[in-house]
């Protein structure tokens, strides 16, 4: 969860500051770039697998053009963990860009004059202006890319599996193993119950910062 939000974060930003100046292609980038959150999260996992298959998967095939050799990486923990990480960022990191793409397109364009009369650079407004006055759209996107990726099943068990292993065996993962290969059912609701209670910690979080944004 740190790594995959703090990822979709981090791109998201790029990616929105970079849609919302006067670029020439803009709303065609935009459409490609949107691509990956309109797909469902088991074609996701499907799509990813093959690519990253160890034998012929085709990012190994571009990698040994420069002559590296092919990277197990599925079949290996850290590289399975790393996998999955770079696919939840991939698929999630759209609708992060689309969010802060709305947030940085109504923000008020007088204070970044006013900073540019006074000579502040680009990095000073963004650090000054730019991030204080998405920090309440900042905070909900968080939240709920928390709260996915918390939760996160589809993706990972058409990935990996869990596997290699328990590399990487998510909690979700770990309820419907406990459930409905283990035959306990007792464990899982137990699980159930601790995931939904999480679930909604993050959700009244969630609720509390559109509450305070709407009062302010």
């Amino acid at each position: 969860m740190l790594v995959t939000v703090t990822g979709q974060l981090v791109l998201g930003m790029i990616g929105a500051l970079t849609l919302n100046t006067a670029l020439k292609g803009r709303g065609l980038l935009t459409v490609v770039v949107l691509i990956p959150m309109m797909m469902t999260p088991v074609a996701v996992g499907l799509f990813w697998r093959m690519l990253l298959n160890n034998q012929w998967g085709i990012i190994n095939y571009f990698l040994s053009l420069f002559g590296i050799d092919a990277i197990p990486w599925l079949s290996q923990s850290t590289f399975a963990f790393i996998s999955v990480c770079m696919v939840q960022i991939w698929w999630g990191v759209s609708f992060v860009m689309l969010v802060l793409l709305g947030g940085l397109s109504a923000l008020p364009p007088e204070p970044f004059e006013a900073a540019q009369v006074d000579g502040a650079g680009r990095w000073r407004s963004f650090t000054l202006i730019t991030l204080p006055s998405l920090s309440p759209v900042i905070s909900i996107v968080v939240m709920l890319r928390a709260i996915d990726a918390f939760r996160e099943f589809d993706i990972i068990y058409t990935l990996t599996q869990g596997g290699p292993g328990v590399s990487t065996r998510v909690f979700s993962l770990q309820l419907y193993l406990t459930s409905f290969e283990s035959q306990d059912f007792s464990t899982g609701a137990a699980q159930a119950l601790i995931l939904t209670t999480i679930t909604l910690l993050l959700a009244s979080r969630l609720i509390r910062s559109m509450s305070g944004e709407s009062n302010g």
